[in-house]
């Protein structure tokens, strides 16, 4: 199967017509646990041990291979699914290295961010900003303050 096949299908399963009929926390979390779920980069999903309405996913690589549009869609049929089969269901999605979200859900439900590999996650590390100047001394125009932490 094609990954974009098993893009469509997954989506299917999770978000289409499964939505309309009722699914057990224990069936959505089988098919996260299935080879199209793994083509999507999930690597494992379970259920918030002390808030069991949680769904936590944790993905891999095969999630940031994905075109931004492609993961926007993913996360919001996934809590789409689990809002439907959940009553208050919440999911979080999060990078399975570092366990930081990789998915930031704004109200109503949306998908208001989806985020690149975080640093150390497969992603290239954004390199950190500097605090300090890098201009000789004695070159900044008059006026310029000396401290960058200083701001006019």
């Amino acid at each position: 199967m094609s990954r974009q096949l098993a893009v469509v299908a997954l989506l299917a399963g999770l978000g289409g017509p499964a939505a309309a009929h009722w699914l057990s926390p224990e069936a959505i979390l089988a098919q996260l646990d299935s080879e199209p779920a793994r083509a999507l980069g999930v690597e494992r999903a379970a259920r918030d041990e002390k808030t069991p309405r949680l769904l936590v996913i944790r993905v891999g690589d095969g999630w940031y291979a994905m075109p931004a549009a492609k993961r926007r869609a993913q996360a919001g049929a996934w809590l789409e699914l689990w809002r439907h089969n959940v009553a208050q269901g919440i999911v979080a999605v999060l990078d399975a290295r570092t366990d930081r979200p990789v998915v930031r859900f704004g109200p109503g439900g949306l998908v208001a961010e989806v985020t690149d590999a975080p640093a150390g996650a497969g992603g290239k590390p954004t390199p950190p900003k500097s605090r300090t100047s890098r201009v000789a001394p004695g070159s900044r125009p008059p006026g310029a303050p000396t401290d960058p932490d200083v701001r006019d």
